[in-house]
């Protein structure tokens, strides 16, 4: 099979591959909408949040690992979804300063 020929969904139905539509949604843009951005917020400060209240950093990042499972789950996100909007938020200057002063204003 060439590139340029159609691909044969009865091949790929026979291989059993997973449907297109139970994978979670791309976040491949460099920029995040404004939902993502949202949900990047919520997380991160909720994050901050904790480590600040930690006795220690490690203890900080061992509490974050306990909570975050049931916290993507609320947003239905997957641990990679998470991955991919939290380095594309890191990444982003705005996105920081408005963590920045979100941070400022609950603590």
């Amino acid at each position: 099979m060439s590139f340029e020929e159609p691909v044969d969904e009865a091949s790929l139905k026979k291989r059993k591959m997973p449907l297109i539509n139970t994978f979670p949604p791309p976040v491949d843009s460099s920029e995040l909408t404004p939902t993502e951005q949202r949900v990047y917020l919520q997380l991160s400060l909720e994050f901050s949040i904790i480590l600040e209240e930690a006795p220690s950093f490690q203890m900080g990042a061992y509490q974050w690992n306990l909570i975050l499972p049931s916290r993507l789950q609320t947003f239905a996100l997957t641990t990679e979804t998470w991955e991919k909007l939290s380095a594309l938020g890191d990444g982003s200057e705005e996105l920081q300063a408005q963590l920045a002063d979100l941070v400022e204003q609950f603590n």
